[in-house]
């Protein structure tokens, strides 16, 4: 038992919010037009800007538009908040230097957007990106809002680059939470912490879809066993274990993966046997309902576990590779347990242990039968 209680879960809250360095010179908020330019991709990193729109919507701001890749949209679109949704093709979300040598087909596409983000008017624009494979400062120049803010080297010029005032990047550090790192360009605009109290909408078709999965039943569980990166996996056979203690306490269970993750999460549901179902579709609606209805959710670092964070689920997150206190719960609460299990778990020696401190947890988060 001891050994168990040595590696089970780490409960990490998010370290303190403290404004470092030159918050730049003060802009009230209310009544401006935002535009954040945030091209990350992944659904995970997607959702994790939600609460940065809120806190600027709850702090008075008259509009929130977002530039994003069209499959960060999609999670975007679950929320039930008053954002606008920009959309940048993919074939535009690259360096400077490609762009510079584009096709006249992508060159116009290019003048489009530009000439778009204009005719908004924002009052505020931020580059929340600054990543060498983004020509993200592009589109915050483009946009001539008089206040342009941002991330920034800590060798640049802000103003010779393109922004009014620029914060030194310090989100490889990963000392708190990713929605806090990046509230931090922002405190000119008196934001001090994100709002983490998201509304998501409901979708009665969705919803019963859910229903139909879990079946009639309390109790439910939903499995996450995959994730974008293999470093980020939890063995398999832990899982399958953790979904037969489940089945054991007569939990229906739900294994959900990307449409890419079909075999994993296929090959899971067949080893657990009949009455186990899975879900592997694109529609996130369902996704999201999946999360709501669950009483249980046992997860990988991967995007369902921000969701199920952000909406108060009791979860079980199984941390492999990144760290919990950058990317684990965002504020603390006893329903959310984080297994830091960096050091060795994919070792097959140890699989087995970390099953036991998960399967632990999972009978203690259980609703009691009634």
């Amino acid at each position: 038992m001891s050994l168990i209680d040595a590696i089970r879960k780490v409960r990490r809250a998010p370290l303190r919010f403290e404004p470092d360095g030159d918050p730049g010179p003060l802009v009230p908020l209310v009544g401006k037009k935002v535009l954040l330019v945030y091209l990350f991709p992944a659904l995970g990193d997607a959702i994790l800007i939600g609460p940065v729109a809120k806190a600027l919507l709850d702090q008075g701001a008259a509009k929130v538009s977002l530039l994003v890749r069209k499959n960060a949209a999609r999670i975007l679109k679950t929320l039930d908040l008053p954002l606008e949704l920009l959309i940048l093709p993919d074939e535009l979300a690259v360096p400077a230097a490609a762009l510079a040598g584009a096709k006249k087909e992508l060159k116009a596409a290019l003048l489009k957007l530009e000439a778009q983000l204009q005719k908004k008017h924002f009052d505020v624009a931020v580059d929340l990106t600054f990543r060498a494979d983004h020509d993200a400062r592009r589109w915050v120049i483009a946009s001539q809002a008089p206040v342009r803010l941002g991330w920034c080297g800590g060798a640049e010029d802000p103003e010779a680059s393109g922004l009014s005032h620029g914060t030194p990047d310090v989100r490889h550090q990963a000392e708190r939470h990713w929605s806090r790192y990046q509230l931090l360009p922002m405190r000119g605009l008196g934001l001090t912490r994100p709002s983490y109290d998201l509304p998501f909408l409901r979708d009665a078709e969705a919803e019963a879809e859910a229903e139909q999965l879990y079946g009639q039943k309390p109790r439910r569980v939903l499995l996450i066993p995959g994730a974008r990166h293999e470093a980020r996996r939890f063995p398999s056979e832990g899982f399958e274990a953790i979904g037969r203690a489940a089945l054991e306490h007569r939990a229906p269970l739900v294994v959900v993966g990307a449409p890419e993750e079909g075999p994993l999460i296929k090959s899971l549901q067949k080893a657990l046997g009949g009455g186990v179902q899975a879900y592997t579709k694109k529609d996130l609606s369902t996704l999201v309902a999946l999360v709501r209805q669950a009483d249980v959710v046992i997860t990988n670092d991967t995007g369902p576990m921000h969701l199920a964070f952000l909406m108060d689920r009791p979860t079980i997150a199984i941390f492999t590779y990144m760290s919990p206190v950058c990317w684990g719960p965002p504020q603390p609460s006893p329903r959310a347990v984080v297994l830091n299990a960096n050091a060795g778990a994919l070792d097959p020696a140890r699989v087995g242990m970390y099953t036991r401190a998960v399967i632990q947890d999972l009978e203690r988060l259980l609703p009691r039968r009634p």
